[in-house]
């Protein structure tokens, strides 16, 4: 009976080709990519990605480099019409707020231009998209980082330990990049976890004394009666 393989990624029938690694099979690089990245992904802990985040929002923007404006994760919507055919695109940049607005700017003239000419869902794509971008255009007073944003500096930061060779390996289903560092840490050291049992032992070997409120003082001997013995017996 032959057996057909399915990609780690996403489940589709691997007939012909595919790619094999880590004993992995993939049904494209595509597939293969996206697979170590989710498991760099998982390498990256919160308080890092966190922490980097706000050093890139206090940062100059990556894109114009201009200083003294907040950087922060900007999104611009696009429709586009293919006759028959209306197409949504949403774009993310970490940038300061003029290139977002910039951004948004060119979105709703890309939309306005050419989301029109995809039947029948262009009259409603369009509107739509032009509202999220005026939206987005509108000024943030949050003060904390987004999740969003927090989730970008992640990926970054996994893309990086891709880009230097690393490659994570692929861990059971069901197990996380933390699960396994925690296991093998675990198995290196195995008796971390124990507890010393030496004087638990020599305390159940010790035999168990009585309490000294229940002895007693011992008694002294008594002096022997030496005058009864050399007493003289009468005459008769």
């Amino acid at each position: 009976m032959i057996r057909l393989n399915k990609c780690y990624t996403c489940g589709a029938l691997i007939l012909f080709g595919g790619i094999s690694r880590d004993g992995v099979r993939y049904c494209g690089k595509r597939c293969c990519e996206e697979a170590e990245l989710d498991r760099a992904l998982d390498m990256v802990p919160v308080a890092v990605a966190e922490s980097e985040a706000m050093r890139i929002r206090s940062d100059p923007c990556p894109v114009c480099g201009r200083e003294g404006s907040r950087v922060e994760l900007r999104a611009s919507y696009r429709a586009t019409g293919f006759l028959l055919h209306t197409s949504l695109s949403e774009k993310h940049v970490i940038c300061c707020t003029l290139c977002g607005l910039k951004a948004n700017l060119r979105a709703i003239a890309h939309s306005l231009l050419f989301g029109w000419w995809g039947f029948p869902f262009g009259i409603i794509a369009v509107p739509m998209q032009v509202l999220r971008n005026l939206f987005a255009m509108l000024p943030s007073f949050r003060r904390r980082i987004s999740w969003r944003f927090m989730e970008a500096v992640r990926m970054d930061i996994a893309a990086g330990i891709l880009a230097q060779g690393e490659h994570p390996p692929v861990l059971p289903e069901g197990t996380s990049a933390t699960d396994g560092r925690a296991q093998g840490s675990s198995a290196s050291n195995p008796q971390a976890g124990e507890q010393p049992r030496g004087d638990a032992q020599e305390g159940e070997s010790r035999p168990r004394e009585a309490p000294s409120s229940s002895r007693e003082a011992p008694r002294s001997p008594r002096p022997p009666d030496h005058g009864a013995r050399h007493q003289k017996t009468p005459s008769r």
